[in-house]
């Protein structure tokens, strides 16, 4: 091959490297592949082509060594989108269905109506808001009315509220000035005593198992003794439980108990007073809660009101009419048309601004390493495969598209968009696209097929053809692709390497 052709490298899922920008070259090199594939799967048939015979033969299959320009480029799917958009959504409370709606691909003018919803149950609604406000409105009325308030009723509440808080403060001070500490001192005492008791025991057990062993006692007695040290021992866990229980448990518990019941009466002679000293203020605030109640049902009125209305969607500037949103490209199941509910917030039109598009491409996560922002693109569109359009990377998502998870937890993929440059005005949103990504370009470099390349041993080698006979030589590759590989050391300009393996004297046939 001629050297100082481009050889383009694709690192879509692999990488993959496409033939020489230049149409000769790109020729070339489809021819030179095709011919090497059917020799290799003629040869592979008839069972001659990796044989001792062929590779001694010297007709053995041969690339030469070429340099040129690589480049290297992801290759990935996506979909038409418009840059900027205005998105036409439902604003119904819950779902919605759809009654009428303007034809796709449409269109429309600022104002003209695009989407009716269903407002039979709004309409109920609305009439069940207007009962609501017009009660609301007489109880405002009759809280206007009830200024008065008998306030012998607010003294007595009061009277009631003082008596009760001076017997809760009574209990509590009892309790913790004395019946609480009485309580713990008791448990205390008994547990003392039975301490003491312990250890009186545990002293006659001793006296009594020397005498035991001196033949003064009896074997009955002695068990007595040891029946009563268990016995004290029984007291003073029981005792020292219970002194636990108290102090830890029922002392704390009571105290809480007593100071809540102090403060619920406090809280109790508070409201009370305030409703004796304030009756006409009580009064007041009864109707200002009243007003706000009738100010909440004429919000709701008005809401209900305002639903209605939204249930008619009108454009709010020209555009082209496409049904959905983006979801729509990425498997929303229910298709936009008569008949259809829609949650609220659901985008139902979208009206593109075609006049700047984009690419939303799919990356895999293979390669979305290598993609960057401001990378140059070379697209095409598959209802034009004629054209090619330019464009930059403008966003890789950070995190993988999760429906795509969600349908398949295996496939990772990356949401990219990739803006286009020049004319653009007969795209429209949703068309297939290809986008190839330009990754890295290697200048001046060398390059074989990949097939030339054996592994032996976790090294690179390659088989040189030279006057004297196939050469193994060790080579450094760089990057490569199911076609070519970068050579940065090991093989020269225009040296031929073998397209396979041979069996070198010495060597044993794999």
């Amino acid at each position: 091959m001629e050297s100082g052709k481009a050889m383009k490298i694709n690192l879509a899922r692999e990488p993959v490297a496409k033939p020489p920008r230049r149409k000769r070259g790109r020729k070339a090199a489809l021819a030179l592949l095709a011919l090497v594939l059917i020799l290799l799967l003629a040869g592979a048939a008839n069972g001659r082509l990796f044989n001792r015979k062929a590779k001694d033969s010297g007709q053995a299959l041969t690339y030469a060594v070429a340099r040129g320009d690589l480049t290297i480029a992801v290759t990935e799917s996506g979909s038409l989108q418009a840059q900027r958009s205005v998105s036409i959504q439902s604003e119904i409370m819950g779902m919605a269905t759809i009654i009428t709606i303007v034809p796709e691909g449409t269109y429309v003018q600022k104002g003209e109506l695009l989407v009716e919803l269903d407002s039979s149950e709004l309409t109920q609604r609305l009439n069940e808001q207007k009962i609501s406000f017009e009660r609301a409105q007489g109880d405002s009325t009759q809280a206007k009315a009830s200024l008065e308030i008998q306030k012998s009723e607010s003294e007595s509440r009061v009277a009631a509220a003082e008596l009760d808080l001076a017997q809760a403060q009574d209990e509590e001070k009892r309790y913790l000035e004395g019946d609480g500490p009485q309580e713990t001192r008791q448990a205390l005492a008994e547990r003392t005593l039975a301490l003491e008791k312990l250890q009186r025991a545990k002293d006659k057990l001793q006296w009594t198992q020397k005498l035991y062993e001196k033949g003064y006692l009896t074997e009955s007695e002695l068990k007595g003794d040891e029946l009563s040290v268990k016995e004290a021992e029984i007291n003073v866990t029981g005792f020292t439980e219970k002194v636990r229980i108290i102090e830890q448990y029922k002392f704390p518990m009571e105290t809480r108990r007593l100071r809540a019941k102090v403060e619920e009466a406090k809280r109790k002679l508070d409201r009370a007073k305030a409703e004796a000293a304030a009756s006409l203020a009580k009064s007041e605030a009864d109707l200002r809660a009243k007003d706000a109640t009738l100010q909440v049902q004429k919000r709701n009125l008005e809401k209900y009101e305002n639903q209605v209305a939204k249930t008619k969607i009108t454009a709010p500037q020209p555009g082209l009419v496409v049904y959905g949103g983006r979801e729509r490209y990425w498997g929303q199941d229910n298709p936009i048309q008569a008949g259809t509910k829609v949650h609220e917030r659901q985008t139902i039109i979208t009206l593109p601004d075609t006049a700047a598009m984009m690419v939303e491409a799919k990356v895999h996560e293979t390669a979305i390493d290598r993609v960057k922002a401001g990378q140059e693109t070379n697209i095409t569109i598959d209802a034009f495969p004629d054209r090619r359009y330019k464009g930059k990377v403008t966003k890789v998502a950070v995190m993988p598209d999760g429906q795509s998870r969600w349908m398949n937890p295996d496939l990772k993929i990356y949401p990219t968009e990739v803006s286009l440059d020049g004319e653009v005005s007969d795209l429209k949103p949703g068309m297939s696209a290809k986008v190839e990504i330009i990754v890295a370009e290697l200048k001046n470099v060398l390059y074989a097929p990949v097939q030339a390349v054996s592994v032996v041993e976790g090294k690179e080698h390659c088989y040189v053809v030279t006057p004297t006979g196939n050469e193994k030589r060790a080579v450094t590759v760089g990057l490569s692709n199911e076609s070519f590989v970068e050579i940065k050391s090991g093989l020269k300009q225009g040296e031929k390497v073998m397209l396979y393996a041979p069996v070198l004297p010495g060597e044993k046939k794999s």
